[in-house]
């Protein structure tokens, strides 16, 4: 590629970039002790992408916010994965380990954490504390910005994904999060990959983890 060829960005992403940019800076308006972070996006079109925004480096905060394709036309869901880093964010700038088995449990120090900015929190059996949502009145106090997130992620296009690839890609797995039924969203991933960091689902809240691939 030459120095003056341009890539062609997605319609509507730097919007959406702006619209998470200005919804963290409230949530360090409200809660001031959370850092700073950079928002990036993951490489589109992918296989191994999933609805999920990932911040953790072998289970330590890595102060980025990495969003995904798939979850950027679901605005309420994305709002809730981000206000969830937010909790992992926090606990880092105070020195709480909330986190063990490589990020994936969430132990009994997340959930005042997760309360305290606004969320509920659902105990599982594999994951701790893992399962959250913004509460009514959470929804209430960021109105303002999931009016911009819901208008910047309905304009988002997402990139038509490139054909399954073969060889080596046949040896990914496929990795599944608590949701089951017509919400389920398995997707296969390179072991590798899938080992570098947890991937939240932005609707039960629960990471994605590798089970057999039976083809689905």
């Amino acid at each position: 590629m030459s120095s003056t060829e341009t890539v062609a960005i997605p319609e509507g992403r730097q919007q959406l970039l702006d619209a998470l940019a200005a919804l963290w800076r409230t949530i360090r308006r409200l809660h001031d002790e959370v850092p700073d972070v950079s928002i990036t996006w993951g490489t589109s079109g992918r296989r191994g992408r999933t609805a999920g925004v990932s911040h953790l480096h072998g289970g330590t905060w890595s102060g980025e916010l990495t969003i995904v394709d798939e979850l950027a036309g679901e605005w309420f869901e994305l709002f809730a994965a981000v206000l969830h880093e937010a909790v992992h964010a926090l606990a880092a700038a105070r020195g709480i380990s909330v986190t063990s088995n490589n990020g994936r449990y969430h132990n009994t120090r997340f959930k005042p954490l997760a309360d305290e900015l606004g969320l509920t929190t659902t105990e599982s059996e594999h994951w701790g504390w893992s399962q959250t949502q913004p509460t009514p009145k959470t929804v209430k106090v960021y109105d303002a910005e999931l009016a911009a997130l819901r208008v910047a992620s309905s304009r988002y296009v997402v990139p038509e994904a490139p054909p399954a690839p073969s060889g080596r890609g046949r040896n990914n797995v496929v990795a599944v999060c608590g949701c089951t039924g017509s919400a389920a969203r398995p997707f296969r991933i390179a072991p590798s990959k899938l080992a570098l960091g947890p991937i939240t689902c932005g609707v039960c809240g629960e990471q994605y983890r590798e089970r057999p691939d039976t083809g689905g």
